[in-house]
């Protein structure tokens, strides 16, 4: 390990993409760091020269973040970076020291691991290290970090045994004492306060009494009232006049306008006056009742009189009898209408017997009712067992196939199935080219056939084919690790100069011994020499012959070799005590 890493300098990540701060309880430290991280940032500086200007200019251009070289002894069952990596996620890495004074300095930034490389042989510390490339700076800068004790800065007083905070030092609760010389009230008055470069403010409440008066202050200023339905304004401090000063203004208007306008024996004289001048001037009420007595006389000379009018009336109705149809006409007139419609249309009796007979011969030539309502509810099953759904119905394509113009979508989670007509039958997909001559294609090979990938264009090739339970190994789904010290049992030792280790390669694993001095197994009684993990053990039992301090092979002598067991143990059998035997094997994993 680096021995400038120290004790105090983290590595530590999260999830969190849109956290600020360091002490976010999500944050997971990285063990097992080999090297000291280091953050570089630069910034690009151009300097503008002007030719009316003795000065030059500079100005900053874009801000660069150097990728982090993240470097871990390796170990197996740490994966989270690994998976970090292999997902390509972005995730939240915190670079962190502690000074002597207790101070966390820190920098958190966002990004995804770009780049892995692992280094090491038999003779140094197997590390892997990360590049990991910063997309985003969140939050940076020190924090203290110490602990907070009751009553630091006004959380948990109570006053007595813990006493309030009475001093401006940092935010918090804040107590400002009755006898201050700043506190007009005279009273105590607790609250918050809040500092920010310097700059403080609190917000205080009274703690007598159950009325509460509210101040705020700044800067350890002058209280400011907040008014409450407790304290409310004064008409002064509105700027608003008491009632007493509205009255007093009231009468001395009313003294202004007596004094300086008609007062009401002045008015009564103009009344008097304007009455004897209509009296005068216009016609009087005996005048009016004249004058209305000629117009009605008028009328009676000039307009036909009530009884002219009824007169006439009279002529008027004797002319419409005579002239105009009488009620009798009128009512023998129906009766003989009533008699034609009656001779000339159906009545009522036949047209129901004419409706019976028509119910008669509908039920007879057509379905019944009943029967409609069976023949739909077979046509709906019959629709449903050999129609396409309505979902099917709705697209482009009819059901004798055709040709797509736009994009074919579906949220279904088996979006497109394709059934073969028999057990002969194949599917396929075909992309030809552009004229419409054949490409490559895609698909399966009889029922529960091979697949296959194949180009059908002139000299194209079969490029996959896979039988049923065949796949392709890929660096994905088997990948290679590096060679691994075996955890030796039972008093075997690395003999000098080899080694016992073992790793994994494209699924296949290698396993390179070198050992002595261990307790050996007889016949088929094994005592394990070191035992090989889940996944690198063998498909079936292994038996590998040895080399090493062996003794003579007669006629009936049991060969010394070594034993892999399905459940990872290896054994040495057969040899004398204290033995340095070596091997090597290569098999395929469970």
């Amino acid at each position: 390990m680096d021995i400038f890493t120290g004790s105090n300098t983290y590595l530590m990540y999260c999830d969190d993409l849109t956290n600020t701060s360091p002490k976010n309880t999500n944050f997971t430290q990285l063990n097992n760091l080999a090297t000291f991280p280091s953050f570089q940032q630069t910034s690009e500086v151009k300097r503008i020269e002007t030719y009316d200007s003795e000065y030059s200019n500079v100005q900053l251009g874009s801000m660069n973040l150097e990728p982090i070289t993240i470097t871990l002894n390796y170990v197996l069952d740490n994966v989270v970076l690994d998976q970090y990596y292999n997902n390509n996620t972005e995730f939240q890495l915190m670079l962190c020291m502690e000074n002597s004074n207790d101070v966390l300095n820190y920098i958190i930034l966002n990004g995804q691991i770009t780049s892995t490389q692992i280094d090491g042989d038999k003779d140094s510390t197997v590390t892997k290290t990360y590049t990991f490339e910063p997309t985003d700076i969140q939050a940076r800068g020190s924090v203290a970090n110490t602990e907070l004790y009751r009553s630091d800065y006004g959380v948990g007083s109570n006053g007595v045994e813990y006493p309030h905070n009475t001093t401006s030092t940092g935010n918090g609760f804040f107590l400002l004492d009755k006898n201050a010389s700043n506190n007009s009230l005279g009273v105590d008055l607790i609250g918050t306060q809040t500092i920010n470069n310097g700059k403080t403010s609190q917000m205080l409440i009274t703690d007598t009494g159950t009325n509460p008066i509210f101040r705020l202050r700044s800067n350890n200023g002058d209280l400011v009232k907040v008014y409450t339905t407790i304290e409310k304004p004064s008409l002064l401090e509105l700027g608003a006049i008491s009632a007493q000063e509205l009255n007093t203004a009231i009468d001395d208007t009313k003294t202004y306008v007596s004094t300086n306008y008609y007062n009401k024996t002045q008015a009564d004289i103009i009344t008097n006056e304007l009455k004897l001048y209509s009296d005068t001037n216009f016609s009087t009420k005996t005048s009016v009742a004249i004058d209305i007595a000629e117009l009605k006389l008028y009328s009676d000379t000039t307009f036909p009189t009530k009884v002219n009018v009824g007169a006439d009336i009279a002529e008027l109705k004797l002319y419409s009898d005579s002239t105009f149809s009488t009620k009798v006409d009128t009512t023998t007139d129906i009766e003989t209408l009533k008699t034609y419609t009656d001779s000339t249309f159906s009545t009522k009796v036949n047209v129901s017997t004419d409706i019976a007979e028509l119910k008669l011969y509908s039920d007879s030539t057509f379905s019944t009712k009943v029967n409609v309502s069976t023949d739909i509810a077979e046509l709906k099953l019959y629709s449903d067992n050999s129609f396409s759904t309505k979902t099917e119905l709705s697209t482009k394509l009819n059901l004798s196939g055709g040709t797509l113009t736009g994009p074919l979508v579906s949220k279904q989670s088996g979006a497109i199935t394709f059934t073969p007509m028999d057990n002969t039958a194949y599917n396929w997909i075909h992309w030809t080219q552009f004229d419409g001559t054949a490409g490559w294609r895609m698909g399966r090979l009889e029922n529960n056939g091979p697949f296959y990938l194949r180009d059908y264009s002139p000299n194209g090739v079969t490029a996959l084919r896979l039988e049923q339970g065949q796949f392709i190994l890929t660096s994905n789904t088997a990948a290679d690790t590096p060679w691994i010290n075996a955890t030796l049992q039972n008093g075997w030792t690395v003999t000098a100069n080899r080694r016992c280790v073992y790793r994994k390669i494209l699924g296949m694993i290698y396993i390179e011994v070198g050992i002595e001095s261990g307790t050996v197994g007889a016949g088929n009684v094994s005592t394990p020499a070191f035992t090989l993990p889940v996944g690198y053990r063998p498909q079936t039992q292994v038996i590998v012959p040895i080399s090493g301090n062996l003794p003579a092979i007669t006629v009936g002598t049991v060969l010394p070799r070594a034993y892999v067991a399905l459940d990872g143990s290896v054994s040495i059998l057969n040899v004398p005590a204290n033995s340095a035997i070596t091997f090597c094997l290569f098999m395929s994993v469970q």
